[in-house]
């Protein structure tokens, strides 16, 4: 499952669409490898 309760979406990858500030708080509430997020 994969939820964001932000202002953004977040792609079961684990990547969050939108500010990069938003995108980092989902990695964290994902708990998901930095190497992923970086792929945005």
């Amino acid at each position: 499952m994969c939820v964001c309760m932000y202002v953004c979406m977040c792609v079961c990858m684990c990547v969050c669409v939108c500010l990069s500030v938003c995108r980092s708080i989902c990695l964290s509430v994902h708990t998901c490898s930095y190497g992923q997020s970086e792929a945005s």
